[in-house]
């Protein structure tokens, strides 16, 4: 009696279970069974796919986000001389020469130095010396790999650089790493007038030492002086619009994520529900050749 009532259990456990969380073989049989479950399924994948889409598209033109643009004002530095020196250093003869120049203080963002006629083993430093300034050999060379000059960049007072095998040197130098302060950058408001308060907001800057000195330093005894070309970049705020794409574009990559998406969850279910009329084929096909042989 009480090996009925467990078996009995067992039974009503086991169907209990299969209902939750059917088997493959219960797949297979309900989908061999019921064809109309295919077309289900088709139609409401479709339909899926095609409301997912519409909302992601949807939710790419609607939102908060503001694109602001700078006009950079370039403008060339006028350097005068300050001292020219020939002086030994062991038994080297060395000449240096130091030169000022002034900077523009609103929304100062880059200054770039280059020099020009000197030689291999020569120095070239660029001073601001109570402010500072971000700098990095890799700043400004197009083909530095994997530079970041946010991670890179340090601020000096005075950076330093040597001379290349034709002459020439050149020192890049930023007021900030941060580029929200030149070229362009995305804000978040609410309205297109707070976005453009605060896209102001991160252009706005003051450098407060406007003093500069460059040195050049060349081992020997010259006579022609290096030429310096010192240009600075201002930046002017030029204007804001609210981030807009291709609603084309958007709506055919928005339906190909989908897509792709439920490709992965109905490929297994339509797998096993081919997988289930072959098999069901293929037994009455065997069941035919077996009454024929009878």
């Amino acid at each position: 009696m009480s090996q009925n009532v467990v078996h009995t259990v067992d039974a009503r456990l086991e169907q209990s279970l299969n209902e939750i969380c059917p088997s493959p073989v219960t797949m297979r049989k309900a989908l061999a069974q019921n064809p109309n479950l295919v077309r289900t399924l088709v139609g409401l994948s479709l339909t899926l796919i095609i409301v997912l889409s519409y909302a992601v598209y949807s939710a790419s033109l609607t939102n908060d986000y503001y694109v602001y643009t700078s006009d950079p004002q370039e403008r060339s530095g006028n350097i005068s001389l300050i001292t020219e020196q020939h002086y030994p250093v062991g038994e080297q003869d060395w000449t240096m020469w130091t030169w000022g120049f002034n900077t523009e203080p609103g929304n100062l963002s880059w200054i770039n130095a280059t020099i020009s006629g000197g030689v291999i083993g020569g120095e070239v430093s660029l001073t601001n010396a109570a402010e500072g300034f971000w700098s990095h050999p890799d700043l400004g060379d197009p083909e530095a790999e994997k530079f970041s000059c946010a991670v890179s960049c340090v601020k000096l007072g005075t950076h330093e650089t040597t001379f290349d095998d034709a002459g020439n040197a050149s020192i890049t130098g930023l007021t900030h790493w941060d580029p929200a302060r030149r070229d362009s950058g995305t804000v978040w408001a609410k309205s297109l007038s707070r976005a453009e308060k605060s896209a102001r907001e991160n252009i706005a800057y003051e450098h407060a030492d406007n003093v500069w000195q460059i040195a050049v330093r060349l081992p020997g005894n010259h006579s022609d002086m290096p030429m310096i070309d010192i240009t600075m970049v201002n930046e002017e705020f030029s204007g804001v619009k609210r981030f807009t794409i291709d609603p084309a574009t958007e709506l055919v990559w928005a339906t190909f994520s989908v897509i792709g998406c439920f490709a992965v969850l109905l490929v297994p279910s339509f797998g096993i529900y081919f997988a289930a009329q072959a098999k069901e084929r293929r037994a009455e096909k065997v069941g035919i050749g077996t009454t024929e042989d009878e």
